[in-house]
């Protein structure tokens, strides 16, 4: 079979799996540069470019809206949290998001943000997100088409439904450390993880986290604006049994929503922190090692 042929067959694979229900065995978590521009002329889906409002003006791929990540971030003292339900549901709703349409994420090299934002639209209740396998640079190298042109979609109605399960908070963490049913684990680098460097007050980490750098999920590690492919990401996790619970945080919510995507995308049961270290490593009253 020719790479044009198994190319096709997969899209059309991938289109078949997303008119169904959204069940565990059939969900697309990641989606191949090739797959994507054939869907974009034939499949239901609306393509959200998370980098910032600039970078999208000079080119992005076509037919994709533009959703900064920052946008949903809290306009309050930390404007790095998530911003309260009704703004980020507004914005959505501003977008043209529809839960009923699946949602296909893409952004820069270390897919910070991209993963952010596939956490909060799971968070808020959309069961069909998925990641584009390399970034809006590798794009572009690969020779794939991008405009210039400004997509805007008609508004919708976007009803959140609250996915608790999937956002960790500090009692949440509180209880984990005691339970050997779950595992808590830490997306930061090895020397943020042994106290050796901190953006908070205090050094350290969560009791009982184990430490497992975002930037191994990514082929050849930080900038590559690749993922990896999910059998590699299948042995990266392999120690951990899918039936815990696991908890991830980072520093300030992005590096611990790469991690929390590629957990996801394996079927584990998972959720992210989104105060992270700056949050717990400021409060003299959380314990930490």
């Amino acid at each position: 079979m020719g790479k044009q042929s198994a190319i096709f067959f997969a899209a059309i694979a991938i289109l078949w799996s997303w008119s169904l229900p959204c069940f565990a065995g059939n969900r697309q978590f990641i989606i191949s540069g090739d797959s994507l521009e054939l869907m974009l002329g034939k499949a239901n889906i609306t393509v959200v470019d998370v980098r910032p409002q600039e970078e999208y003006a000079i080119s992005h791929i076509s037919r994709a809206i533009n959703l900064p990540v920052q946008w949903t971030f809290d306009p309050g003292v930390r404007n790095d949290l998530l911003a309260p339900v009704s703004v980020v549901a507004k914005l959505f709703s501003d977008a043209g998001i529809r839960k009923d349409i699946p949602v296909v994420l893409y952004g820069g090299n270390d897919f910070l943000d991209t993963a952010r934002m596939f956490w909060i639209l799971e968070v808020f209740g959309h069961d069909s997100v998925a990641l584009l396998s390399i970034s809006f640079q590798q794009w572009q190298m690969t020779g794939h088409p991008v405009s210039s042109v400004k997509t805007v979609l008609p508004k919708s109605e976007f009803v959140p439904s609250i996915q608790a399960d999937h956002a960790a908070t500090v009692f949440s963490i509180l209880l984990a450390i005691r339970d050997s049913n779950k595992i808590i684990l830490d997306a930061r680098n090895r020397e943020q993880y042994e106290g050796k460097v901190s953006i908070a007050k205090r050094f350290g980490h969560i009791p009982t986290a184990v430490n497992f750098p975002w930037y191994d999920t990514l082929e050849g590690g930080k900038g590559s604006g690749r993922l990896k492919a999910m059998d590699e990401l299948a042995r990266l996790y392999s120690s951990f049994e899918k039936n815990k619970k696991i908890i991830t945080y980072c520093n300030k919510g992005k590096e611990s929503a790469l991690v929390y995507f590629s957990l996801r995308a394996l079927g584990y049961d998972v959720a992210a922190y989104d105060g992270s270290w700056y949050e717990w490593g400021n409060d003299p009253a959380l314990p930490i090692e």
